[in-house]
């Protein structure tokens, strides 16, 4: 009994490994990943495995694992969709990764997390490790080989004199029952599975065209003790650097580069210098034409006054690609709102200032017609003391529209989602297996039955028989012996009286029913020799 509960264990264990922790190499829905450098602290640490699951979709606040050139990284979902791309950052990081990654790049989210563990499976990868462990292995093994081969000559000695009468009954009836169990549950999930659609048709949103902005600037201030060279910048979108390990995101900021969004502690900024680069993103051709034009809007406070400049004079641009530099005169914002504040005697204190590129395309994109204007604004809150800009430097408006696809069908099952195609494979499987098991189990139950009568009574009229270690016999003329087992039974039953056995030294089974002054007695005599003869082997 308890090898085969071993094996039942073991048969569990191999399929949730199968559903659960297959990984994506074998076709599985597991990502492994070790965790490398600090952009997830406090969530994931240097050296911790993380184990991901494929999703169908993900959503905001997912921590998820996306494939790049150098790897796998791991990082947190923190805007964008499926259609545009996700945008994720590091739960230590200030900025947003420069990576948008589709579905289709992800890995999975976040499923499972091991501290520390990642450590030691990368000291395993390394080939002297490695090696040490095998050979620990093999050591450990050594000193059990010559038991295992002296039990395996004992077993074919016992095989020799007949293994199939060694076997127990009720080993034999626990095989046969599991095999049923599990033929009957695989047999339900084939039935229930074969039902299913192998497709199913959803609305899928496609991505028609995309209005994409990138936005870099440099800042001139007035020299100063924090900015002497009197210029903050370039600032760019926070790029990678180049062999960067997986699972880690750029610094927040260099001495060449403030990360997009740092307030700039200064009196009296001049000038902002703001490069605006547009493209139309779309997977057909694109046929378009445009116009942009570029203003500034000076707000006192959320209700106060609002008044806005213009930049850059209305203009025409051809194709699908628009790259603008816009300078910003700062000193002459300044100008006006000390103007202003002198007239209404309104001093908030805090000014909001923000570019609107209007970029107006008209055309088409494929075979569908385009007419819309892009107006990603570029803000910047303006207090007496520090001038803070934008930090989100790229933007996206994505266009699509919903299309009938066929895709495969998922079937859930114990919290896991298969396609129906692989539960169907699965569920004929396990059921041929376990037929197989079944049929097996049977025979080596039907062969031990019918090599052993004395088996086939016990099973039989197991209920009336009782086993008794010694008992006296009445003289010759009191003892009437029936020609076979089902006649004593049948008197047993008459007299309500069970049937003693006692096996003797001969090997004899003896099967009495005492009635009166007369016993009744079916003698089973012992032919098969092998058995004793395996019996005395074993002990």
């Amino acid at each position: 009994m308890r090898r085969w509960a071993y094996l039942a264990i073991g048969f569990a264990l191999f399929w949730a490994w199968f559903f659960l922790l297959r990984p994506a190499s074998l076709g599985g829905p597991a990502s492994y990943v070790v965790v490398s450098g600090t952009s997830m602290e406090p969530t994931l640490y240097t050296g911790d495995l993380v184990i991901t699951r494929r999703q169908d979709s993900y959503e905001v606040g997912n921590i998820v694992a996306f494939r790049v050139e150098d790897g796998l990284v791991i990082h947190r979902i923190v805007g964008g969709t499926a259609e545009s791309g996700y945008v994720l950052r590091g739960d230590n990081r200030d900025s947003n990764d420069q990576w948008r990654p589709a579905p289709r790049e992800i890995a999975g989210r976040l499923w499972l997390r091991l501290p520390r563990v990642g450590r030691w499976v990368q000291r395993l990868r390394e080939p002297a490790n490695f090696a040490a462990l095998v050979a620990v292995l093999g050591l450990i093994s050594l000193p059990g080989l010559g038991r295992a081969r002296r039990w395996r000559r004992r077993r074919m000695k016992v095989k020799r004199a007949g293994w199939i009468a060694s076997s127990t009954l009720g080993n034999l009836l626990a095989a046969a029952a599991l095999a049923a169990s599990l033929a009957l549950v695989f047999g339900a999930l084939a039935v229930y599975a074969l039902r299913q659609p192998l497709q199913r048709t959803e609305q899928v949103d496609r991505l028609r065209y995309e209005h994409a902005a990138v936005f870099s600037y440099t800042l001139e201030v007035a020299p100063s003790t924090l900015y002497p060279e009197g210029t903050v910048g370039p600032v760019t979108p926070v790029a990678a650097p180049v062999g960067q390990p997986a699972g880690t995101a750029p610094p927040a900021g260099s001495r060449d580069q403030p990360a997009p969004g740092t307030a700039i502690y200064t009196r009296e900024p001049r000038r902002l210098l703001l490069d605006i680069r547009y493209d139309l993103n779309a997977p057909e051709p694109a046929y378009v034409t445009g116009e942009y034009r570029v203003d500034l809007e000076v707000r006192a406070g959320a209700d106060g006054w609002s008044k806005v400049l213009p930049l850059v004079e209305p203009a025409p641009f051809g194709g699908t690609g628009l790259t603008l530099r816009v300078p910003v005169d700062l000193a002459q914002v300044r100008s006006l709102i000390a103007v202003v504040e002198e007239e209404t005697g309104f001093e908030p204190g805090s000014y909001q200032l923000t570019v609107i590129p209007e970029i107006r395309v008209h055309g088409r994109v494929g075979d569908q017609p385009v007419d819309e204007v892009y107006a990603p604004p570029f803000r910047m809150t303006w207090n007496r003391s520090h001038l803070v800009l934008d930090g989100e430097l790229v933007r996206s408006e994505p266009h699509s529209v919903a299309e009938p696809v066929a895709q495969p069908a998922r079937l859930g099952l114990l919290g896991v989602d298969i396609p129906v195609r692989t539960a169907q494979a699965v569920a004929i499987a396990g059921l041929v297996a376990s037929l197989l098991g079944l049929a097996a189990a049977a025979s080596l139950l039907a062969a031990r039955l019918r090599r052993d009568e004395a088996e086939r009574i016990r099973l039989r009229y197991g209920s009336m028989i009782v086993a008794v270690r010694d008992v006296e016999l009445p003289p010759a003329r009191m003892r009437v012996r029936v020609a076979s087992m089902s006649d004593l039974a049948r008197i047993a039953r008459q007299e309500g009286r069970q049937v003693l056995h006692r096996r003797l030294d001969t090997g004899v089974d003896l099967y009495l029913v005492p009635d009166g002054n007369f016993l009744y007695e079916f003698r089973l005599p012992r032919h098969d020799a092998e058995e004793c003869t395996g019996r005395r082997e074993r002990s």
